[in-house]
């Protein structure tokens, strides 16, 4: 019969998470491992299962934290960045998760980013979720330390929008790097019986975003009707800063503006997307 221990139960915020060695502050870490068992239908006589077929392994998850002073944005900003093949430029990201102290610790390594996104709300803080892809994994490893310093967390009282007039109409603003990553199997063996991806490859990059304003977006049907009649894209250039590092998204095109009547607050959304023939959609 199953018995209780006496020990108490495991805490998560006394865990950790690290990236490459600094300790990300995370809300929530969902980076693991995982491995389809499937099942292939067929006449054997027998009413159960008699086969079963291992997929390969997956190694992936989101690391969702608040984003804070100190040039910890740009350090994000590098992880995806491309090199003169067109990949990303840092592709042995190692990633350490302790699931509390003195618990269960897991490291994935050969990691990459496959999206990044930042997010804020006026009245809210700076968020930021990375989802990270790897090739191999080891229990241990996540060593708990305590942050180096105390900081502040970004707030959308430190964060300015320009290219396309006075921020003071902005809500909310959002950006999404895509690098569509996908795994690559091969007959090498390897590590865990040879499941694991022999690497990694990075796709064509989808840059895009959405700004929120009160009230109806101000130039943005012009902007989205500009789409038609230009050959280039018409919106320019956006540029996000955020107090101590700054990001430039380039070439941008608006979709129509969304927005909705009703009683409280009128609000309005425009997505956008950004482009370059020389990878330097976002800078």
């Amino acid at each position: 019969m199953a018995r209780a221990t006496n020990d108490p139960a495991v805490m998560g915020y006394i865990g950790g998470v690290s990236v490459n060695g600094t300790t990300f502050r995370a809300t929530s870490c969902s980076l693991g491992v995982k491995q389809a068992i499937n099942h292939p239908d067929v006449i054997d006589g027998a009413v159960d299962w008699t086969l079963y077929q291992l997929g390969g392994i997956e190694i992936d998850g989101d690391v969702a934290f608040p984003v804070v002073g100190g040039g910890f944005g740009g350090d994000l900003i590098g992880f995806v960045a491309r090199d003169t093949s067109g990949q990303l430029a840092s592709r042995d990201i190692k990633v350490a998760v302790a699931y509390g102290k003195n618990a269960f610790s897991r490291t994935y390594t050969g990691c990459q980013v496959n999206t990044l996104e930042m997010r804020a709300t006026a009245g809210e803080r700076l968020d930021a979720t990375v989802n990270f892809w790897g090739t191999d994994f080891e229990n241990g490893g996540g060593q708990v330390s305590a942050p180096p310093d105390i900081k502040r967390v970004l707030s959308w009282a430190d964060l300015s929008i320009s290219g396309l007039g006075p921020s003071c109409d902005i809500r909310e603003f959002s950006f999404n790097v895509n690098n569509q990553l996908s795994r690559n199997y091969t007959f090498c063996p390897g590590k865990h019986g040879g499941y694991v991806p022999n690497n990694i490859s990075a796709g064509k990059r989808q840059v895009s975003g959405s700004i929120g304003y009160q009230g109806a977006a101000p130039d943005d049907d012009n902007n989205a009707e500009k789409n038609a009649t230009q050959d280039n894209p018409p919106g320019g250039t956006l540029v996000f800063d955020a107090r101590d590092f700054t990001v430039t998204f380039n070439n941008i095109t608006y979709e129509y503006q969304s927005i909705e009547a009703q009683p409280g607050l009128i609000t309005s959304t425009v997505n956008w997307y950004a482009h370059s023939i020389d990878g330097t959609a976002i800078q």
